[in-house]
């Protein structure tokens, strides 16, 4: 399921996550999506060197711990897909 916001995240579901390189510290790394940071476990930050990345990942304790990552390009429609994320975080028995 994508979402935009880390306040619908339950631990040891899986997550999908489009967002933007923020910070980096250490062994996780912090993507931006709309006005929500996100923290990610990643595994080769090589994969984040795009202006959008797409992470899909199990949440546990406040963390996503990638499992896929897809480097978007960088005229991805940021704007559309927030407004598609919203829908399904707020319709999820539908999505």
């Amino acid at each position: 399921m994508f979402v935009i916001s880390p306040n619908v995240m339950l631990d040891d579901e899986t997550y999908t996550i489009i967002g933007e390189l923020n910070e980096i510290d250490g062994d996780c790394l912090t993507l931006k999506v709309n006005n929500n940071l996100f923290k990610v476990k990643y595994k080769d930050l090589e994969e984040y060197k795009s202006k959008y990345v797409l992470v899909e990942g199990i949440y546990r304790g406040g963390v996503l711990n990638e499992e896929l990552v897809y480097k978007l390009e960088d005229d991805f429609n940021f704007n559309n897909f927030l407004k598609l994320a919203s829908l399904t975080e707020k319709q999820r028995e539908i999505f």
